[in-house]
């Protein structure tokens, strides 16, 4: 278990190998309700892997701010993503339910 979440993190994906040894952990409670396993081995591989730092974005706190960041978006015309954005800059949507609806 230990070698497959060093290879997801020698990968550079940190966010994604600590989520995974909680799911092992899922895994293995589970395991140990029904009768087969007799111990978590996940938590003894916390604290053994690197945790991402965090980076703090700046906001758009400035109304005028805004503007000029939703205009630059809807002239970009580059990929699609002005189009997928654009249901977000009413209602807040987050990006990943923009695009499950847009595969609907």
């Amino acid at each position: 278990m230990l070698e497959v979440l060093r290879q997801v993190a020698a990968r550079g994906r940190y966010e994604t190998a600590n989520p995974l040894r909680s799911t092992f952990g899922t895994i293995f409670r589970y395991a140990i309700v029904t009768g087969r396993a007799q111990r978590d081995v996940s938590a003894d591989l916390r604290g053994a892997l690197i945790t991402p730092k965090t980076q703090h974005r700046a906001a758009l706190l400035e109304p005028k701010a805004l503007g000029g960041l939703l205009h630059a978006v809807d002239a970009h015309e580059g990929h699609l993503l002005p189009l997928q954005m654009a249901p977000t800059y009413l209602d807040c949507t987050a990006g990943s339910e923009v695009h499950a609806s847009s595969e609907a």
